[in-house]
């Protein structure tokens, strides 16, 4: 116990904590993985000074155990910022971690995935349809992480964005709004959400408009009745979206003013 408290107390410290990168290899030599996988945790957080660990960190990435494998993965990026060769070849095996019901290994998965960027893409796009809302949601995250860099997977986001499930629905709309793609079914889709039967939804329906702008422009009208929605969050998203058109968004005046 002690031990383990040693190298949480490691990872809490950072970069900071390079000098103990010696023992922390030593420790992923042992038998007991809950060790290990600690110590993974660790030179993931202290990052390119750990660099001297990737060689035993990469031996991992054929273990049997997912926890280690994906925390193994996790820390070699995390030593080699932006070479991610070494661990793409996982991916396959990551993404069905996504299932899993183990809310750490699926915040590790989304990370890694996040972090792998581009070539993580395809795999997470064919999990954004999965029947599971759970695994669907973790995919949209992953991709909303990833960024502009996740343009090819808009197509798919779109028509998650009237998955029967909620939850689901809100975190694809945030995904598309981060993304940063818009083209006229992209903007379609988000209009009709602005009518959507849960509040959340329409709200961040109105965000992603704004962040769209100006490519957004022809939702003024719906954005303009969003404003005297009933939701006072949905009524302040869709005046912030107006907000971010400018001056694309003159036919709105008569409704900002009356609110």
């Amino acid at each position: 116990e002690v031990v383990e408290e040693a190298l949480i107390a490691i990872e809490s410290i950072g970069p900071g904590a390079r000098s103990a990168v010696p023992a922390l290899r030593s420790v992923l030599k042992k038998k007991d993985d809950e060790l290990k996988l600690q110590a993974l945790h660790a030179l993931a957080a202290i990052g390119p000074g750990a660099k001297q660990a990737a060689p035993v960190v990469k031996e991992f990435l054929d273990h049997q155990d997912l926890h280690l494998k994906i925390s193994a993965a996790v820390a070699l990026v995390s030593l080699n910022p932006g070479d991610t060769k070494s661990v793409q070849q996982i991916v396959p095996d990551v993404i069905g971690a996504l299932s899993r019901r183990d809310r750490h290994l699926q915040r590790q998965t989304v990370r890694l995935l996040s972090v792998l960027g581009t070539p993580a893409v395809p795999a997470l796009v064919k999990v954004v349809g999965a029947d599971d809302p759970q695994v669907c949601r973790l995919a949209c995250d992953a991709l909303a992480n990833i960024g502009p860099d996740a343009q090819g997977a808009v197509p798919t986001l779109v028509k998650a964005v009237s998955h029967p499930n909620p939850r689901t629905r809100w975190h694809a709309i945030r995904a598309i709004g981060v993304i940063g793609h818009a083209d006229d079914k992209v903007v379609s889709a988000l209009e009709g959400a602005l009518s959507d039967e849960e509040a959340v939804v329409r709200a961040h329906a109105a965000v992603a408009l704004g962040k769209l702008a100006p490519a957004s422009k022809a939702a003024v009208g719906r954005l303009a009745k969003a404003v005297h929605d009933p939701i006072l969050n949905v009524q302040i998203s869709a005046a912030g979206a107006l907000r971010n058109l400018g001056p694309a968004a003159g036919e709105a005046v008569d409704d900002l003013v009356a609110v």
